[in-house]
């Protein structure tokens, strides 16, 4: 939904880094394409502070990414994994971009809420935030669920399936929950009245592991027995996550597909006897410590986006 990537086809066996970097180069071309064609055809930008504060973010994005790459040059260093957290941002911010304003219709343009599929989810996001608003604040995740962040539920509070589930909706780290943020989390791990369960199923303990491109995913099932599968983000469709599986013992590169509602995924099979899920999780220490290394903790944008007035929310 508003992301259509296409990937440079390479000639021959290339290494990681180079991949990488091709990736990398791809989406740019793909994000220099959104933001100029409306340019070329005179199109008016829209007057909502979300857009621009989406612009200015992938525009601090692109900044901290030619930073680092600069630097990965200048020192000889290998383009490797920690790099691909870049990528997936810059892709989550033009996908916001064109899903909610470039390429959207002007009735999602104007009441952003239509953008959510599930309608429980949109039901919510209309409830607590409002039809016409476009983005809250990281607040939200409590107010869907008010336990989560009750003293007494301290499992929730202090461990880690409580920060990853903050980390899933509010990727890129930015304080910036949009409706397509939620849209995407939905779409991933729901629908909703599952979507709390499934997400901290999967992250803990079913084989999702989070930001790890084609590249990473295929290094970390080299080492693994056939039939093992990783489930991920997806960078070209991030409101899908991707099954990656290890198929046979002689082919290097695994297969991958992407799917929607990974619950309902599982619990249909498609063809596998049972599902042999990589004995992996999300480390959040890990996840840290790639974000230490970026724009993302350095960052502490103010929220602009309107909010409604606190009030009573019920728990749903």
């Amino acid at each position: 939904m508003g992301c259509t990537l296409e990937i440079t086809a390479s000639t021959g066996p290339l290494s990681g880094s180079e991949t990488r970097l091709i990736y990398l180069q791809d989406c740019v071309k793909f994000i220099f394409k959104s933001i100029s064609e409306p340019f070329k055809a005179k199109k008016v930008w829209p007057k909502y502070d979300c857009f621009y504060q989406l612009l200015s973010l992938l525009d601090k994005e692109l900044e901290g990414t030619l930073s680092n790459l600069e630097h990965v040059i200048a020192n000889g260093e290998t383009v490797n994994e920690n790099f691909d957290i870049f990528e997936f941002s810059l892709m989550r911010y033009i996908c916001q971009l064109n899903a909610m304003f470039i390429q959207a219709p002007e009735s999602i343009v104007n009441t952003p809420s239509l953008l959510i599929e599930d309608p429980q989810a949109r039901l919510i996001w209309e409830k607590l935030v409002g039809k016409e608003v476009h983005a809250t604040d990281e607040s939200f995740l409590l107010k869907v669920w008010p336990d989560l962040g009750k003293e007494e539920n301290s499992h929730f509070k202090y461990s880690n399936e409580y920060a990853l589930f903050e980390y899933a909706i509010n990727f890129p780290r930015d304080n910036l929950i949009t409706a397509y943020k939620w849209h995407c989390l939905n779409s991933q791990f729901g629908p909703f009245e599952e979507l709390k369960a499934n997400f901290i199923r999967f992250s803990s303990t079913g084989g999702f592991i989070g930001v790890v491109n084609t590249i990473q995913a295929a290094e970390i099932l080299a080492q693994e027995s056939v039939g093992t599968t990783l489930i991920r983000f997806s960078r070209l469709q991030p409101d899908n996550v991707t099954f990656t599986i290890k198929l046979n013992g002689t082919d290097p590169e695994p297969s991958s597909f992407r799917f929607k509602h990974i619950g309902k995924v599982v619990k249909e099979q498609l063809g596998v006897s049972s599902w042999q899920f990589i004995n992996k999780s999300l480390d959040l220490s890990a996840l840290k410590r790639v974000y230490s290394s970026t724009q993302y903790f350095k960052r502490n944008q103010p929220f602009h986006a309107d909010i409604k007035e606190d009030e009573e929310y019920e728990t749903y």
